[in-house]
């Protein structure tokens, strides 16, 4: 399902914690250049303990650079079930909507904002915040309290290249070992992204993929 708002028993889970300096982003010779940013959530403590209390991930993705103005961005999704892709679907390509203002980016900075949670009928549901719009999906799901929305990145700069398609972030299960649920252990495997599934036991996780075309 999609919409499109326009605008105008216990277990121990060990999660992994990067923790990076706040990136400020400085003109380089490269025009065209692209940083995607990781940097620190800023939320009030209250609101960050409630959301982890309702189970709700929010995550702040952010770009930089000059090679973001005049692009238009499309965002994919890959839903791994018992180590198989069973579906490749477009979430949104902003070349395609109807708002003309809103189909390219028009500055050297852009952010996503993303919420998801577990709802009571057991799906995963995503609002992705983009300037002037909103993309709601939804999306089967284990019965499972341990799915984590995660960055595909692990670095506080990576640098992205227009037209190349690109890991963004992924939504997982974690592997468990001994009655300890793991998150790290996948990400900093070196594995393929897409192998995750058969080699660590994930019963279902999705990848998303992003790229900035002219």
């Amino acid at each position: 399902m999609k919409s499109v708002f326009l605008l105008l028993p216990v277990a121990i889970i060990m999660f992994c914690y990067s923790f990076f300096p706040i990136v400020s982003y400085a003109e380089t010779e490269n025009s065209g250049e692209i940083k995607l940013l990781r940097q620190h959530t800023e939320i009030n403590r209250d609101i960050r303990d409630i959301l982890r209390f309702l189970n709700v991930d929010y995550l702040l993705i952010d770009f930089a650079g000059k090679g973001l103005e005049g692009k238009s961005y499309r965002i994919t999704v890959s839903e791994i079930w018992d180590g198989e892709i069973t579906n490749t679907a477009t979430i949104f390509d902003s070349a395609e909507i109807p708002a003309p203002h809103l189909r390219r980016i028009t500055s050297d900075t852009f952010q996503i904002r993303v919420v998801s949670e577990l709802t009571d009928n057991n799906t995963l549901r995503m609002h992705f915040n983009f300037p002037g719009l909103t993309v709601e999906q939804e999306y089967d799901a284990v019965q499972s309290d341990d799915y984590s929305l995660r960055h595909a990145y692990t670095n506080p700069e990576t640098p992205i290249s227009p037209g190349e398609k690109f890991f963004l972030l992924t939504y997982i299960l974690p592997y468990e070992e001994y009655g300890i649920k793991y998150y790290c252990t996948i990400e900093t495997s070196g594995s393929d992204i897409f192998s995750w599934g058969r080699e660590f036991g994930i019963e279902h996780y999705l990848v998303f993929e992003m790229v900035f075309q002219e």
